[in-house]
């Protein structure tokens, strides 16, 4: 496994937005893609865990926009830390 520290620094609010909010958006793109192709293989099937994770997702993007709103109305600024971590799976 690797880890990569990708981001570690404070962010004004609408930078902290851009980044935060762009990177869920993504992550959501993808399950609703994964989603999409695993219903076109099989419509009749159970992908209530591919809705349960894009649902995660949503509440997660909710949960940046009020941090982020609370960090613009109390001045302050918002410490981002990503760290990625890669490893190989079978």
């Amino acid at each position: 496994m690797e880890q990569m520290r990708m981001l570690s620094e404070k962010l004004g609010p609408q930078q902290a937005s851009e980044l935060i909010i762009t990177m869920i958006n993504k992550k959501i793109q993808l399950k609703k893609l994964e989603f999409m192709q695993a219903w076109e293989a099989d419509h009749n099937a159970n992908h209530s865990g591919l809705q349960s994770e894009i649902n995660a997702l949503i509440a997660q993007r909710e949960q940046a926009i009020r941090l982020i709103r609370e960090a613009q109305v109390k001045g302050k600024k918002v410490d981002v830390d990503e760290i990625l971590e890669v490893k190989l799976s079978a």
